[in-house]
């Protein structure tokens, strides 16, 4: 028997036939060619497979039966997208078992995300039972994104930090929510910014003794660059917390004008004139790169 083995790069580049073949002869890594036949076959991708949606969807099921992470994994996420009547008992089973095979950063975040959904019933406040089910749902996510985050994944670092600040899952620690929001924010995370300009703003609800406008602004600022859309929220706070943002705002934009009472509408006017042209800038880049009209999720993006 052939016991040669293909690379997934291998495989997507065979027909469909030479892929059946190298599974009707059962030549090496068969379960590889199963899933990358049935995965090629659902998206239509490959001009030597064609499209045949049912056909790659039997492939994956072949896979599965042999326990192929993959494929599991693959079909998986295609079930809580595209499948009409998603059976949510199986999906966590299969994201359970990924999660046991190779603690897949995505798996975690799925599993959470279901968990965390499902935490949130209004129900939960009128009913003792489902109250119950619900404080172990939230534990349930808290774990899971607790393991991705400590993968280094930004979903899993954002939402460990903002499950500490709500103490959702974690008895609430503000300290941790820093530190795993902080993480999230240098990889990028633009609600994680976000998230840690509300903990520095003395908003109510917020620790007073955290209350740091200079900083929260900041950051603020830098989940706006990152494509987080609260113009009007960050006038309001400017002009809430004038006396200590506009040094700043005159010192960072160099402006020949002094800090007095009789230049005070003139620098709120500044300010806002400057958010009006990020609004604009992201309004434009929203449009020329049209950047919601691509599907996203996890058969695009693998």
């Amino acid at each position: 028997m052939d016991t040669k083995t293909y690379t997934h790069s291998q495989f997507e580049e065979m027909t469909e036939a030479q892929i059946e073949g190298i599974i009707m002869r059962k030549e090496g890594n068969i379960n590889d060619a199963r899933y990358i036949l049935g995965k090629l076959m659902i998206e239509g991708t490959s001009d030597k497979v064609p499209k045949n949606e049912n056909k790659g969807l039997n492939w994956l099921k072949e896979a599965c039966k042999q326990n192929h992470m993959g494929a599991m994994e693959y079909k998986t996420y295609w079930e809580i997208r595209f499948d009409k009547a998603p059976q949510l008992i199986r999906i966590r089973e299969n994201l359970e078992k990924i999660i046991e095979a190779n603690k897949s950063c995505r798996a975690c975040n799925t599993l959470a995300e279901l968990n965390h959904a499902s935490a949130g019933s209004e129900l939960a406040k009128l009913n003792a039972e489902v109250a119950d089910t619900a404080a172990k749902n939230r534990e349930i996510a808290a774990k899971y994104y607790l393991m991705s985050a400590e993968q280094g994944d930004v979903i899993g670092l954002h939402w460990t930090g903002v499950f500490y600040h709500e103490g959702f899952g974690f008895a609430k620690n503000v300290e941790k929510a820093i530190e795993y929001l902080t993480k999230a924010a240098e990889l990028g995370n633009g609600q994680s910014l976000y998230q840690l300009f509300m903990i520095y703003s003395g908003k109510d609800g917020q620790e007073a003794w955290l209350k740091n406008p200079t900083k929260a602004y900041g950051y603020l600022i830098d989940s706006m660059l990152r494509g987080v859309t609260y113009f009007d929220e960050i006038v309001a706070y400017f002009k809430a917390n004038y006396d200590e943002l506009a040094p700043l705002f005159v010192k960072q934009k160099s402006l020949p004008i002094e800090i007095n009472e009789s230049t005070k509408k003139d620098i709120m006017n500044m300010h806002e004139a400057m958010i009006s042209e990020l609004k604009i800038a992201f309004s434009a880049a929203l449009g020329k790169e049209r950047l919601y009209h691509r599907p996203c999720g996890f058969l695009n993006d693998q």
